[in-house]
């Protein structure tokens, strides 16, 4: 262990979160935060939004051709910018949806296919997920009516008049598209989350509900794919028919994850943490000193990272770092109740909670254990490694496992 695998410090909203990664596994770079989330661009945006800007400035050429480069290309900037926050703020309209019905969003990060919303947990009513669903066409849908309307009543005179009308009568029907596309009832597209909601609702069974939205994903992803194959060879349009391979193949692994995501929180799901948790573990005491720790532990058994308790309660944790920082005359003398991290700055998980709340807590925290609790007195440890080795079991054993648990 090493001081980072036991988390130090609390998930919550108001303090940063850890590393933004984007969808393609990459560090994302952080750009901001608004009502508590991190806003991130994963590096695959900046050649998208350079593309799109410079398409956008020969659109707007052709389309204008009294205009000056300069001002085709101030067109297109203003354009491609006005998209991408228009993108922002449809996974925001998600997002504080999500938080109005208290699941917090981690993240929301721009990269080469839009955006997205980085949830902490998942919706538990079908109600819920319509409503974090729908939320994002709608504000697409209310950003397209603003912008066309604008676009009537901006004066038409000066050129600077021009460009704005040209731009916003641009964003309108662009927004309308993109609620349309996102509307298609499969995941991971918002229609997937509607699709995945009325399904919920009829059968009451989450489990085939997100089966047949990630089902449809799929059948979409692969109507993408072909169609794009068919544009490339049939009509030359290789560009065009490259970008539809890519969007497909990119919802093709999405809606497949999701898939995979309900089947490893049924499996996980079934399984409380005290009944895979680790009951040796290294652990101190408050009262004892350093020196007893250094020579007992640290020396004879070469460990690194203690949880320490006070009367059976967890009390915090230390490790050699914390150890290394105190002068070696006054070892004896000081204790480790007085150099450890206190329990309110540690990551923890209750005895009763399940494998998957534990797993999406170490991840969240991005940590590889947890201790585990019973009403705050310490009764184990619970380590990624031995969650994934339970999860690799019952998936290989498949249904059989399913039907064991239950």
């Amino acid at each position: 262990m090493t001081q980072h695998e036991i988390a130090v410090g609390p998930a919550t909203e108001n303090r940063p979160s850890r590393p933004v990664v984007g969808p393609f596994g990459l560090r994302a770079f952080r750009i901001g935060r608004v009502f508590g989330i991190d806003l991130a661009v994963d590096v695959s945006w900046i050649p998208i939004f350079l593309l799109i800007t410079a398409g956008l400035s020969f659109h707007f050429a052709e389309a204008h051709p009294d205009w000056t480069r300069p001002v085709t290309w101030s067109a297109g900037v203003m354009a491609g910018v006005l998209f991408f926050l228009a993108i922002v703020l449809h996974e925001l309209g998600h997002s504080v949806t999500s938080k109005a019905l208290g699941l917090p969003v981690r993240s929301i990060t721009l990269f080469l296919f839009g955006g997205l919303a980085q949830l902490t947990g998942d919706p538990k009513r079908p109600r819920d997920v319509f409503l974090i669903g729908i939320a994002g066409p709608a504000v697409s849908v209310a950003l397209a009516i603003f912008f066309l309307a604008a676009s009537f009543v901006i004066p038409q005179g000066p050129i600077a008049g021009e460009v704005a009308v040209a731009v916003f009568r641009w964003l309108g029907f662009i927004n309308l598209v993109l609620a349309a596309f996102n509307l298609v009832p499969g995941h991971p597209l918002d229609g997937g989350h509607v699709l995945r909601a009325f399904v919920w609702a009829a059968t009451g069974d989450r489990r085939k509900a997100t089966a047949v939205a990630s089902a449809a994903g799929s059948a979409f992803a692969f109507f993408l794919m072909a169609l794009g194959g068919f544009m490339a060879l049939a009509f030359g349009l290789g560009a065009n028919g490259l970008w539809l391979i890519l969007i497909g193949w990119f919802l093709m692994r999405a809606s497949r994850g999701t898939a995979l995501q309900e089947i490893i929180a049924d499996r996980l799901g079934a399984i409380r943490a005290a009944e895979a948790m680790d009951t040796h573990f290294p652990r101190a005491d408050v009262d004892e000193s350093v020196a007893q720790l250094i020579s007992e532990e640290v020396l004879r058994r070469g460990e690194r990272s203690f949880l320490v308790e006070r009367d059976g309660m967890l009390a915090g944790l230390v490790t050699l770092k914390d150890i290394k920082e105190v002068p070696e005359r006054d070892w004896s003398s000081t204790t480790v109740g007085a150099i450890l991290v206190p329990r309110e700055n540690l990551v923890t998980i209750d005895r009763d909670e399940t494998l998957w709340d534990a797993l999406k807590r170490m991840d969240d925290a991005a940590v590889h254990q947890l201790p585990v609790t019973d009403r705050g007195r310490l009764v184990g440890v619970l380590t990624r490694e031995h969650v994934l080795r339970i999860l690799r079991n019952a998936l290989d054993l498949g249904a059989r496992a399913r039907a064991v648990s239950e």
